[in-house]
């Protein structure tokens, strides 16, 4: 019964590096392993150049039920009408980040380089574009987790092979740009999150039928 199951998991991997494998991705997510702190620096590498965004004021607020309570009433005291509804709240996510660019990858990001282009862009919550990282051809996918804590997404999940993505990504433990050359052979870029048992325990059990628990 074991070496079944062993076998059963087995092909289940073997499929998911094969190309088009149907509902291959379900209950895996493409966000990076941890949410990020405020601070964080994230190094992107593109087509046209190398990027780097500095997160600051994530916020994520509301989603969660809050309870109407109404009441009628006469003065004999005999309770009338008494309600308790609960409203769901739509969530409301922000967002500030720096961003800087270079488009040779031959140095840092001093902003006093003039081959150096830098901006600062803010989130509000509810418009069309608030859950989007993007700045010079760059578009990353962001989400809120908590206050001072979001998700970015890599442009594809870890059970994607053979697909090409016009930028890739490495998220670093720093949080100061200074010194940082982007084309350093130190920052490993990806299109893929790293390894996470979380995720293949998710993918395994959204394979087998299970209710996967993926972000």
């Amino acid at each position: 019964m074991r070496w079944s199951y062993l076998r059963r998991v087995g092909l289940l991997l073997l499929l998911a590096l094969l190309p088009g494998c149907k509902g291959c991705n379900k209950g895996v997510s493409n966000a990076h392993e941890k949410p990020l702190p405020d601070g964080t620096v994230i190094l992107l590498r593109g087509t046209n150049g190398y990027g780097a965004v500095i997160l600051h004021n994530q916020r994520f607020s509301g989603g969660l039920p809050t309870p109407k309570e109404t009441l009628e009433y006469k003065w004999s005291l005999i309770l009338r009408n008494q309600r308790f509804n609960r409203v769901l709240q739509t969530p409301e996510e922000t967002l500030e980040y720096e961003w800087f660019f270079r488009s040779d990858g031959q140095g840092t990001f001093a902003t006093n380089d003039p081959k150096v282009l830098h901006g600062t862009v803010t989130k509000p919550a509810g418009t069309q574009w608030s859950k989007l990282i993007t700045f010079q051809g760059f578009s990353v996918e962001w989400s809120g987790n908590t206050d001072g804590l979001g998700w970015v997404y890599y442009p594809h999940d870890f059970h994607t092979f053979n697909r090409s993505a016009a930028w890739s990504m490495c998220v670093t433990d720093r949080t100061n740009l200074e010194g940082i050359n982007p084309g350093d052979w130190r920052w490993s870029y990806s299109t893929r999150p790293p390894f996470s048992l979380t995720q293949e325990r998710n993918w395994l059990k959204g394979q087998l039928g299970s209710t996967p628990r993926g972000r």
